[in-house]
């Protein structure tokens, strides 16, 4: 993974501590044997503890509790983005892990982490601090490795075998640090003997050594550049001797050094050549996350205005994309059309500046122009989740949601992950007055984003106050039992490990 702390690998990373309290609670659940995790299968390095059905429930609660305790960004242009250039990976990779799931968080750290049944985040910081695309394809195909070889699997057996002492220090670093005080559990976890430490250490290096392997395996079969990963390497151990001791923690404790640079090179050397040229999406991804970085509009377009004068950009058409957002933040609408209608004009199709020329001109006061944009957008991709949500914001604000439930449903029948598509579609059903499906829509979204108690109490609510159809009465009751189920085995797992 890319952080590291000087410390073992299943305990220094964070992620993994909220990962490991995850597959506890897997054990209080039903049909779910306990003994899988404390006498964990190790017939081999590839072998893994957990069923894939098993695996999937613990990724599906690993996502709610992130997603309740991260600012991952809901906005569906950017999730649309690292997914698909996430999945092109994942599909050249040697697993039998078919949905993948990639997320942006709204951090400027430079961080990136893969959790279990293939959910992998990354930080806004990361994607910022790289410079062209196969370095951010290199990120996420080392992370797709990290799954595709069990690494979380294969940490957990060796933790199994560590002592006594060090087993109870890991329980403490659980119960202190979980999810949202994750120092003070690794501040627990310094007691560690020495031994200990160091013959995790090793385990990790392992693993990062064959996340590098297959990683590159990965960039060059998807078409990427090999030579990218060790380059991005490069630049960090680069830095890391500028900044000297003064360097950001990842930059003082990554480990990065001339060796796995050197092995890196001679792996990349191994596959013929590449240039690829970058997507234009990259560029204005990464444009619109520098425009977000701004907290007030106002410096937003300072900034932006300072760059396209001077000349200090990498792409021209994309940083003028970022000014017209920032413009737009700032409420400055005629300015931003002017230059969002200039980029359209040479990129029709683009679904970016689509989007941003309807917000335009509905904050601008016209929101006929702003639908009709976007239905017209919609025609040419009816699937597309960013198309969709923000034809669904506007059709809701303006009193025509009735389209809206086609194409969000089209885009939710491949899109299971996402609580905001949920959440709209829940508003939408409320609009057009199928009001058990909006529940059920509403608890999706709920559960989703990590608010299971809250699902339980909007489903339970409904049943009290509202009269439904027979069948609808059904599945409303047959959903809140689930919900409920669930809840009581995370709450009876939370008390158990002392949360």
């Amino acid at each position: 993974m890319y952080i590291h702390r000087t410390m073992p690998y299943i305990l220094r990373d964070h992620w993994f501590i909220l990962w490991l309290f995850l597959g506890l609670l897997i054990s209080t659940t039903p049909n779910l044997r306990a003994d899988r995790i404390l006498l964990p299968n190790i017939a081999g390095p590839s072998a893994t503890i957990f069923t894939p059905a098993e695996e999937q429930r613990i990724g599906r609660i690993f996502m709610r509790s992130i997603r309740e305790k991260l600012p991952i960004i809901k906005d569906p242009i950017f999730s649309s983005y690292i997914n698909n250039i996430g999945i092109q990976l994942a599909n050249k990779s040697d697993t039998q892990i078919r949905n993948f799931y990639f997320f942006i968080i709204e951090e400027p750290d430079i961080n990136a982490f893969a959790g279990p049944a293939g959910n992998i985040g990354i930080n806004a910081g990361l994607i910022l601090t790289t410079e062209n695309e196969s370095e951010l394809a290199a990120v996420l195909a080392h992370e797709i490795s990290h799954v595709t070889q069990n690494h979380i699997t294969r940490s957990f057996e060796d933790a199994s075998n560590m002592t006594i002492p060090a087993i109870a220090l890991l329980f403490a670093a659980i119960a202190l640090g979980a999810a949202t005080n994750a120092n003070a559990g690794i501040a627990a976890i310094a007691g560690v003997q020495a031994a200990a430490l160091q013959r995790q250490i090793n385990f990790t290096r392992h693993h990062e050594k064959e996340a590098d392997a297959i990683g590159i395996k990965i960039l060059a079969e998807a078409g990427f550049d090999p030579y990218a990963m060790p380059g991005f390497f490069g630049r960090i151990s680069k830095n890391s001797r500028l900044y000297a001791n003064n360097a950001p923690e990842f930059l003082q404790t990554h480990p990065v050094n001339s060796k796995r640079i050197a092995e890196a090179l001679g792996r990349a050397g191994t596959y013929p050549y590449r240039q690829r040229l970058d997507s234009l999406d990259y560029f204005l991804i990464r444009a619109a996350l520098r425009e977000r970085s701004f907290k007030s509009p106002t410096q937003a377009v300072k900034h932006f205005r300072t760059t396209i004068r001077t000349k200090r950009y990498r792409h021209k058409v994309a940083e003028h994309y970022g000014y017209a957002r920032a413009l737009f933040r700032n409420r400055k609408f005629n300015q931003a059309r002017k230059i969002i209608k200039s980029l359209l004009k040479n990129t029709p199709t683009n679904i970016l500046y689509i989007i941003l020329a309807a917000n335009i001109d509905a904050e601008n006061k016209h929101p006929k122009r702003a639908l009709q944009t976007l239905a017209q957008a919609l025609q040419l991709f009816p699937s597309n989740a960013a198309l969709a949500s923000a034809y669904a914001r506007l059709s809701l604000a303006h009193g025509q949601p009735q389209q809206a439930a086609k194409y969000l449903d089209q885009v939710l029948a491949k899109n299971h992950q996402e609580p905001s598509l949920y959440n709209l579609r829940a508003q939408v059903a409320f609009a057009t007055g199928q009001r058990a499906d909006a529940y059920l829509f509403l608890a999706k979204a709920s559960l989703l984003g990590g608010q299971l108690e809250k699902a339980v109490q909007q489903l339970g609510s409904a049943l009290r106050t509202e009269r439904f159809s027979a069948y609808a009465e059904v599945r409303l009751r047959a959903r809140l039992k689930e919900l409920k189920y669930e809840l009581k085995a995370i709450k009876q797992a939370k008390k158990r490990v002392g949360l």
